[in-house]
Order: C-alpha cells, then sequence, then structure tokens
C-alpha cells in the first residue's frame, strides 16, 4: 500500500503507517509527540478476533486498509492535511492519489468537482464551474478545438444535451425519443455534451459516471469483478452458479473448498466427491485415469481402437501390437508384418506374421516376384 504525496517532513508519519500495515499495534501505546510506540500498554482498545488486525481503537478486516482515520474497506490516500484518508470502495481514488470523488462526484486533478460541475484544468490550476449549455460534459476554456457546446436554444442536463431532432445533436448523435442527444447502443461510446466519447471506466453507462476504484465498466454497469458472479476477474466470465460456484477474489471456487470445478473434491458440482474406482475428475465428470479410454494418465489424452487404457497408459489390444508408434495386426498386415514389422514385397500377403506369395508363383525361386493370374513368369519376372 502507498501513500501518495508524502514528503521527508512526514517521515514519522510514514513510520506510523508502517507500524499499524505491519500490526504490531497488539502491544504498547501510542505517543502523539513522537509518534513512536510505547511498549508500556495496549492501544487496541478491544480484543480483536483471528481473522482481524488492529488499526489504532479499532479491528479491521483482512481484507481492509488501516488509515489515519481507522479501518478502511477501499484505499489510504494522502488528503490535504498529510494524514492517510479512506477513500472507501464505493468511491474512486483520483489519478494523482491526492483526491476522492464520491458518488455523483468527479476527479479534476488533485480536487473533485461536485454534481453539475464540470473540470476546468490548464495553466497548472484545476478548478470546477457549473456545466451549462456551453459546457456540457466538458470545459470549453480548457478543450480548445473540442466542441462542448448543445445547439442554439438547447439545454444541458447530466452532461447531455437536450433536442427536438437529429439536426441539434452531433455529428455521431441522434435525438432520442425523451429529447436528449444520445450515441449509438452498439458503438461503444457515450454522450457527453455534443460528443460521443468511449466507454470505460471514467464513463461507465453515461457521461463522466466514474466506477469505484479497482472495479471495472462491464456493458455500461460498474462492478467489482473481485466478486461478481457474472463477471469474475473480468466482463463477461461468468461462474456456474447453477453448480454452487461463486466468484471469490476474482476466481470462480466453490465456497467452501476455495476449488473450481475439476478438482477431485468439488466435481462438476460444488461438494461432488471423486471416490473409490473412478478417483480422478476430468471435464467436470469422476474418472479412474489409470482405465479411461477417454482420459488416459491425464485428462485429455485418448485411446482410440484398437488401443485400450491399462494402468495409465494407451496399450494395444489382442491381437494387435506396436509396429512405427502404431497399434496394427502383424500377423496380416502387409505393411507390418511379423515381429519385426516388415513391408512384404509386391503382390506378397502376410499370413501367419510371414511373407507369403499366396495364390501365386515365384517366380525364378526364393525372393522372386510373385505373380498373379493372369501374368506369366518370364525368367525371374512377372510379366502380362
Amino acid at each position: 500500500m502507498s501513500f501518495p504525496g508524502f514528503t521527508a517532513e512526514s517521515s514519522l508519519y510514514r513510520t506510523r503507517v508502517l507500524y499499524r500495515l505491519a500490526n504490531v499495534w497488539s502491544t504498547g501505546s501510542w505517543n502523539d509527540a513522537s509518534g513512536l510506540v510505547n511498549p508500556a500498554g495496549p492501544i487496541c482498545m478491544n480484543n480483536c478476533a483471528a481473522d482481524t488486525y488492529c488499526c489504532g481503537p479499532s479491528c479491521c478486516l483482512p481484507t481492509w486498509g488501516c488509515c489515519d482515520s481507522g479501518c478502511c474497506d477501499g484505499v489510504c490516500y494522502g488528503g490535504e492535511d498529510g494524514e492517510a484518508q479512506c477513500c472507501p470502495s464505493d468511491a474512486t481514488l483520483c489519478s494523482g492519489g491526492e483526491a476522492c470523488a464520491g458518488p455523483g462526484e468527479t476527479c479534476c486533478g488533485d480536487i473533485t468537482c461536485g454534481p453539475n460541475r464540470v473540470c476546468c484544468q490548464g495553466g497548472g490550476d484545476d478548478y470546477c464551474i457549473p456545466e451549462d449549455s456551453a459546457n456540457c460534459g466538458a470545459c470549453a476554456a480548457t478543450n480548445p478545438g473540442t466542441s462542448t457546446a448543445c445547439a442554439s436554444g438547447q439545454t444541458c442536463s447530466n452532461h447531455q444535451c437536450s433536442c427536438s431532432d437529429d439536426t441539434d445533436c452531433g455529428s455521431e448523435q441522434t435525438c432520442d425519443g425523451s429529447g436528449v442527444c444520445q450515441c449509438g447502443s452498439d458503438s461503444g461510446s457515450v454522450a457527453c455534451g455534443p460528443n460521443c466519447i468511449p466507454e470505460d471506466e471514467s464513463n461507465c453507462g453515461s457521461c463522466l459516471n466514474a466506477c469505484p476504484t479497482g472495479w471495472a465498466c462491464c456493458g455500461g454497469t460498474c462492478t467489482d469483478t473481485s466478486s461478481d458472479n457474472y463477471n469474475c476477474g473480468g466482463c463477461g466470465n461468468s461462474c456456474n452458479t447453477k453448480a454452487g460456484q461463486t466468484c471469490q477474489n476474482g476466481t470462480c471456487a466453490c465456497p467452501d473448498t476455495q476449488t473450481s470445478l475439476d478438482t477431485p473434491s468439488d466435481c462438476g458440482t460444488c461438494g461432488k466427491k471423486c471416490t473409490g474406482k473412478t478417483p480422478d475428475c476430468c471435464n467436470y465428470n469422476c474418472v479412474n485415469v489409470d482405465n479411461n479410454n477417454n482420459n488416459c494418465g491425464s485428462c485429455g489424452n485418448t485411446c482410440t481402437f484398437p488401443e485400450t487404457c491399462q494402468f495409465g497408459a494407451c496399450v494395444c489390444l489382442h491381437p494387435y501390437s506396436k509396429c512405427r508408434g502404431k497399434c496394427v495386426n502383424a500377423q496380416t498386415d502387409p505393411n507390418n508384418c511379423g515381429p519385426f514389422c516388415t513391408k512384404c514385397p509386391n503382390n506378397y500377403s502376410c499370413v501367419g506374421g510371414r511373407c507369403k506369395c499366396s495364390g501365386g508363383v515365384i517366380c525364378g525361386g526364393p525372393g522372386g516376384s510373385c505373380c498373379l493370374w493372369p501374368n506369366i513368369c518370364v525368367g525371374k519376372s512377372c510379366v502380362a
């Protein structure tokens, strides 16, 4: 955890924060003058449970931060007084780390603008002005070259221009049935004054609607992807809630075991255990990788006929045997004949594991050509 903006003058303060975050306040007392821990007595005035930690006089959950103001379910940040303030989970920590925008507010450098106000930044100054038809969705003075004004006679409300028809809207906008300029629903953008800007965590669903720190904008809605069952770890990644999964810290897992649905303790459904003759979990089903033809030795390793799975390995069924990495019948296969996988000469058959000229005549004695009717032998050759 960092606290932007602190200088050398606040070194004692940083020491205080480090002591707190290291959870060393279980004993000792605080000396406001020196900022040091005095081990003479306790600082936590209540007894913290095993799953919490001490933050001054309070007990915090392990996922919460410890700011000067106490426990924080969001993030700590450096406020104007040099103290670590809490930016709660439903607020947005501004990019400079010096301001926290609550619901309805927008970040503006190291300050925040309230509802119906827009941010002006330029010349080293950050300031807010009332939003009007000339400054709709953005500040005209600090956005040269960008149109921020609504059409003549139209008004600005909630960062959008009113309209009577499409001619009152920006080039990428249309006038909807409620008399407001909008961008196309499938354009991936939102209307800010007369402009369409990309929808993102700073403009989620509507202009200047910022998501809380760490949240994502999914389908025009701000969501906490660390706990959203339908956007777990990222937009569109759904957990199998029917099988009992929930989103935990951005990962779909079963509540009791913290595992996914492809483990022997939670196979296909939370709580379904693989035991006995089928102790392994593959593709959400209990199997035995020692003898499963679709999951032999490991999930997804398939044995195809004439192979079968034995003791976790694909082996050849009788009377097949391995020749050049394949299962063949060495008793009848002319390309893999006998124990040495011999390739029989042309017209020869494999009979009982031996190459034979069945139904023909061997021209010129052993090793000669196998001549089949209606061809005839001429010397050692077979000719038509």
